[in-house]
């Protein structure tokens, strides 16, 4: 019985410690954050917006709109600060609202991959 016990409390450790660790992956795969300008925040952004036309920024907050069309999907976002992990902060915190547009990529045409959209500044 200790044996088993032991196992299970092996396999209970090595079940939580990939939960964690799971947990504290970034929401924005390693690839998309090794072309995102860190320095960027969304003020300079509001404040400037045609300096920022071609260079990747990451931006973040509540989804509060969405239109579809056959080519894209508009989305109207209530900024919020990010957390460590990329994800929208909780509370009252904004500086304003910007637009976006997601496009699926070639694969979701053709069968391939499904999601894994990126959404990009209109202009």
């Amino acid at each position: 019985m200790n044996t088993l016990r032991k196992r299970f409390f092996s396999v209970f450790l090595a079940m939580a410690a990939m939960l964690l660790l799971a947990g504290c992956a970034h929401v924005i795969s390693k690839e998309a954050l090794k072309e995102v300008d860190t320095t960027v925040t969304f003020s300079q952004v509001a404040q400037d917006p045609d300096a920022y036309k071609g260079k990747t920024v990451l931006l973040g907050g509540d989804i509060i709109k969405a239109q579809n069309f056959s080519n894209m999907t508009l989305i109207v976002v209530l900024q919020r600060p990010l957390g460590r992990r990329g994800e929208p902060a909780a509370g009252d915190v904004s500086e304003g609202r910007f637009i976006g547009h997601l496009q699926p990529r070639k694969e979701d045409h053709r069968g391939g991959h499904g999601g894994g959209q990126r959404g990009t500044p209109p202009g």
